[in-house]
Formats: C-alpha cells, sequence, structure tokens
C-alpha cells in the first residue's frame, strides 16, 4: 500500500481513534493521537494508552516532539523513547518542523517535517513531503519530495557613517528585490541624530511593497551616538524629592489651594518619616 505524509494535525481529542481498512487483501490499521494541549511537561501521553496494533500493517499517527529527535527541548509534553509501541510499521509524527527519521523499539519513526518555513531558524531547510510504500515487513520504498516552500533571508545591513540612510538601504532591497521572498533587515551599526534622521522605515516598506512577499526590519543593533555623555542625576533622598515636588506644586498652586496643599506636604513626610523612610 502506498501512504503519503505530511505536517500532521487533529483536532484536540485525549483518546486516540483508529480506522480498519482492507487494501489489496491486507488489512490497514491507522490510530490518530491528536495534541492534547492540558497535559503537563512531565505527562506522556501514551501513558496507559491502548493502541490496537493486529492488522497487517499498522500505522499511528500524532503530534507530539519525541524524545531524542531534533527540535525536542525538554520542557514540553513529549513522548519518551520508552513508549513508541512496537508492532507497528510506521509511526508519523509531527510539532517538529525538521525532517527526521529514527527507529525506536523496532518502529520507524518518522517526522515528514513542515512543507512551509515557519519561521527564519527555518531559513536555509529544504522543505520535503514524504512519499512510503509499506507492507507487512515495514517500509519498502520510501521519497521524499521537495516542496516550493517561500523563500527566506535574512539582510544584515551595517550602515555607513555618511550618507541617507533610507537610500543605503533601498540599494540594498533593490539587489535581492522577488516577489516571493519574505526579506528580514537586521540593521546595525552606530549613527549620529542627525543621520538617524534620514532613516524612513514607513518609505522602506512602502518601497518594498511590489518588490517581496513580506519586508519587515529590526533595528536592535543600531546605536545612536549622543553628541555630549549625559550628566548623572544629583542623589537625593526620598523626602527631598518629596520637598521637591511639593514645592513645585506649591508654585502652580492657585492662592485657595496652597493651603491644601501644605497640609498633604505635612501629612505624607509625617507619615514616611513614621515607616523610618529620611
Amino acid at each position: 500500500m502506498h501512504a503519503k505524509t505530511g505536517h500532521v494535525t487533529f483536532f484536540h481529542d485525549q483518546t486516540p481513534s483508529s480506522k480498519r481498512l482492507n487494501a489489496s487483501q491486507t488489512t490497514v490499521n491507522v490510530t490518530g493521537l491528536s495534541l492534547n494541549p492540558t497535559l503537563t511537561s512531565d505527562q506522556d501521553p501514551l501513558t496507559n494508552v491502548r493502541l490496537p496494533h493486529d492488522a497487517a500493517v499498522n500505522i499511528l499517527l500524532t503530534h507530539y516532539p519525541v524524545e531524542g529527535f531534533e527540535g525536542y527541548f525538554g520542557q514540553e509534553t513529549h513522548i519518551a523513547t520508552s513508549s513508541v509501541p512496537q508492532g507497528y510499521q510506521l509511526f508519523a509524527t509531527g510539532h517538529l518542523h525538521h525532517h527526521q527519521k529514527r527507529t525506536v523499539n523496532g518502529t520507524p519513526v518518522i517526522y515528514p517535517g513542515s512543507t512551509e518555513r515557519a519561521s527564519f531558524q527555518e531559513e536555509h531547510e529544504k522543505k520535503v513531503f514524504v512519499w512510503l510504500e509499506l507492507d507487512k515487513t515495514g517500509i519498502i520504498h520510501e521519497e521524499f519530495h521537495q516542496t516550493p516552500a517561500r523563500p527566506m533571508e535574512t539582510l544584515r545591513h551595517h550602515v555607513a557613517s555618511e550618507g541617507s540612510l533610507t537610500r543605503q538601504m533601498q540599494d540594498g532591497l533593490e539587489k535581492r528585490a522577488d516577489t516571493e521572498k519574505i526579506l528580514r533587515v537586521l540593521v546595525s551599526g552606530k549613527v549620529t541624530l542627525e543621520q538617524l534622521s534620514t532613516y524612513k522605515r514607513s518609505a522602506l516598506l512602502s518601497y518594498g511593497q511590489d518588490r517581496f512577499f513580506h519586508l519587515e526590519f529590526d533595528e536592535e543593533g543600531l546605536n545612536v551616538l549622543t553628541q555630549e555623555p549625559l550628566e548623572s542625576l544629583p542623589k537625593t533622598t526620598p523626602l527631598q524629592e518629596l520637598d521637591r515636588t511639593f514645592r513645585d506644586l506649591l508654585e502652580r498652586a492657585r492662592e485657595e489651594e496652597k493651603p491644601l496643599v501644605h497640609e498633604a506636604w505635612k501629612l505624607t513626610s509625617n507619615k514616611l518619616q513614621e515607616e523610618g523612610v529620611s
């Protein structure tokens, strides 16, 4: 029989569901176990779960990270290697986006991977779907077909010390224009306040609207040079700051409001001193 696997997704259901089929005089049992978002990181979703495997070909489909596979980081609900059932010709699972394959407890465990890139961490990954041929002995043939996943690219732009920042970046964008591409621009370098005024993100987004599928900017690495060092503020006590605040209030208060401000100042100061604030 043939089984085509992709990035497996099921409805949230806490119990497995099974379907028994007949294909070319071969009994096939397909069991699905969907992601249960209520489980904690120390709860194995296959613990105390009865999984039928009495057909000639048995297939288990899940959407959980499996211990020992790349991408599992240990702080989320996962299937332990000891829980991977025996007697299955295929254990296909989702959740992890990177294509992987291992044999665990005699059962082939396959992550087909996602058919599209979901983040810039997958920028350089090839995306595939897996075509398998199974019989009662297991996988007898497999093919990996690359998908035309949308390209993602990171452009690291270190600004020049002179000239318009917007013009600099437009030149870099023009060289990478592709209406199918998702482009991320990481802007870094040191600029003056005057040069920073030449950076117009809205203009760049408008410029890239017809040149890219999606365009985004990250200016976290951009530092502004100050012309003069900032002077540190004088050290004051809480009561000194309180006095300064109330003096400012008195200066702005109307004549009839000043007795009320004086009374609030006195009460607040006394309360702080009672609490040991100096």
